[in-house]
């Protein structure tokens, strides 16, 4: 039996005349602990197109990452880019072995409705174990649109504007 998922609209709906972007990163391409060359490359493509979507927020912008060296240095480039201070570093949302923790996509939920209280943008940086289904979830729960989301690669992002209930996948140029 599968576990129903939830997530808190009428929070959100109270913002709705308010820009609201979620972003979930997939963190680049590594070897060793480390994002490579070519990672570091995909990210900073992956920044860039966030800072087209969100350069004026520039305040209300969270991120969120696994504690993983590799998405912590994706969320590095992505807040240097961005003009932003800090990120939060998550242990939860280091998922390893093609193993997705029972809860996991209700506590990224949680993340999500509190911090888009007072962000205009939240950006979840992660790994293939999140990404192969947090992305999908949105789609369905809060765009509420059937289908699914291709399995993002990594160095790519998805992009979901909250306000009009779109979506676009990142891809590094």
């Amino acid at each position: 039996m599968q576990e129903q998922l939830t997530f808190d609209f009428e929070t959100l709906e109270q913002l709705a005349d308010k820009t609201q972007h979620l972003f979930f990163v997939r963190h680049g391409e590594y070897s060793g602990k480390d994002l490579d060359t070519w990672g570091r490359e995909q990210i900073d493509s992956i920044a860039r197109q966030i800072k087209e979507t969100v350069w004026e927020l520039r305040d209300g912008i969270y991120i969120c990452c696994s504690t993983a060296p590799r998405a912590e240095q994706s969320a590095e480039i992505i807040a240097r880019k961005l003009g932003v201070d800090q990120f939060e570093r998550n242990k939860k949302l280091w998922t390893e072995d093609n193993c997705l923790p029972k809860d996991l996509i209700n506590h990224v939920d949680t993340i999500t409705n509190e911090q888009l209280k007072t962000n205009s943008a939240v950006i979840i940086v992660a790994h293939y174990e999140l990404g192969k289904s947090y992305p999908t979830h949105i789609l369905k729960t809060r765009l509420k649109q059937e289908g699914s989301i291709r399995l993002l690669g990594k160095g790519e992002g998805a992009h979901f504007d909250l306000r009009d209930n779109t979506y676009r996948i990142l891809s590094p140029t």
